[in-house]
């Protein structure tokens, strides 16, 4: 238990305020861990799942956690080791959270053709666990002779699809024009047995309207790389409109102005050298009106 203890010291400093997957296994009665991260699409990269294969090779009873579970809450994103001590020890000796249960779940696809897929209730039941400790996870659901499934994906930070899902999604549209895009952040309040039957619920009731805002052509329409940028072009010509109006009324109210002043000017001489400032500054606008930017 000491040598564990240390171990986990010696790197819950890589691990603060991370959410990374570790392995721990023995070997000639030493402890040993292996630090890594699924992909943006939850699933083990070629080289982790080969890795960690050997690892069960080594020691069968190898288990796998996850950093995020032992954060320290209200604080710096420090490990709480002692829990995380106690948490492998017990998991080890009770053979849970083994390493050929983690290969099942997140091996590329492996998991997802155990499912039930006629039953959407047992499709999103799969998909949940994970959907809703990302913030930004989507998913797509979609049905296709009597069958249903899905696919995870994230939008980039400037709130786009990525190219490859875009493709992915746009095949999605064709085999189902009704799929589903939900976001898993909208469902994180959700706890209990009765999670993945109230989302199938949702998704059914969705899949039926073609014009709700869950929609796969909907969701492409606002999100697509073409969308976004059609999106920000309108929005700069919206801008640069409500920039010409406002320049249109300032060189309205100096005309306005000026012409006050040429009426009193023929009155007082005195108002000669206002008169020309102000048609200076008349001059000045029309000209950041119609040949210079704001």
């Amino acid at each position: 238990m000491n040598e564990l203890k240390e171990h986990i010291q010696s790197i819950s400093e890589v691990l603060k305020g991370e959410c990374a997957k570790i392995a721990f296994w023995k070997e000639n009665k030493h402890w040993y861990s292996y630090i890594f991260e699924l992909t943006k699409n939850d699933v083990l990269t070629e080289f982790n799942k080969k890795f960690l294969e050997n690892i069960q090779k080594d020691d069968p009873k190898a288990v796998i956690v996850d950093s995020g579970d032992f954060i320290e809450a209200n604080g710096d994103g420090s490990i709480l080791v002692d829990d995380m001590v106690g948490s492998v020890l017990y998991l080890y000796s009770a053979g849970q959270a083994n390493i050929s249960d983690f290969l099942e779940i997140y091996t590329d696809k492996k998991q997802q053709q155990k499912v039930d897929r006629s039953s959407l209730k047992e499709v999103v039941k799969h998909c949940w666990d994970r959907l809703w400790k990302e913030r930004y996870s989507k998913a797509v659901f979609w049905k296709k002779d009597e069958c249903w499934d899905y696919h995870m994906f994230f939008l980039s930070e400037n709130n786009v699809i990525p190219r490859e899902d875009e493709v992915l999604l746009r095949e999605i549209q064709k085999k189902d024009n009704n799929a589903i895009v939900i976001d898993g952040h909208s469902y994180r309040y959700l706890a209990g047995d009765g999670v993945a039957e109230y989302i199938a619920n949702d998704i059914k009731e969705y899949h039926q309207d073609k014009w709700n805002g869950h929609n796969i052509g909907a969701f492409l329409d606002n999100y697509s790389w073409e969308a976004v940028q059609k999106k920000e072009k309108q929005e700069q010509e919206e801008q640069q409109r409500h920039w010409t109006m406002e320049r249109s009324e300032i060189v309205e109210i100096m005309e306005k102005e000026l012409k006050k002043l040429r009426d009193l000017s023929a009155h007082c001489i005195a108002l000669d050298k206002s008169c020309m400032i102000s048609n200076c500054m008349l001059e000045i606008a029309k000209y950041l009106t119609y040949q210079q930017e704001w």
